[in-house]
């Protein structure tokens, strides 16, 4: 922002100088200088544009990551048996797994009871075994 408004400031001092038909061997100077600032000032400008463009880029991985990383989080706490409960029996959804329904609701396009594909993937250790995603 700063070095937006000085090369506002040096297009207004050039506009002036630049608006007269005789200038001055010192405004010619002076204009001489305003322009070798201004072209500073736009390399300066750029570099800073990409900067700031690759800051935004890794925050955004960041945040898409983190996002990702927090999902699965409450997915692993989904309880499929509270889905079976309230199809069943009427049973209400609580914690995780209702605010994981809720979640995919607000996505749209759900009827009954939404159950993330995640929660159908992961695997179990049963009386010392594991039973595979294959295995219905």
């Amino acid at each position: 922002m700063k070095i937006a408004r000085r090369q506002s400031e040096i297009r207004q001092q050039l506009a002036g100088i630049v608006g007269k038909e005789n200038p001055s061997d010192e405004e010619i100077r002076s204009m001489e200088a305003l322009d070798a600032e201004y072209r500073s000032n736009e390399t300066r400008y750029r570099a800073a544009l990409i900067a700031e463009d690759t800051e935004r880029r890794n925050a955004g991985d960041e945040l898409e990551t983190r996002s990702g990383r927090e999902w699965a989080d409450m997915v692993a706490g989904f309880e499929l048996r509270q889905v079976v409960a309230a199809l069943e029996e009427g049973r209400s959804l609580s914690g995780q797994t209702a605010e994981i329904v809720q979640e995919m609701r607000s996505h749209g396009g759900y009827r009954g009871i939404p159950v993330p594909l995640a929660a159908l993937e992961q695997r179990e250790l049963v009386a010392g075994t594991t039973t595979s995603g294959d295995v219905p």
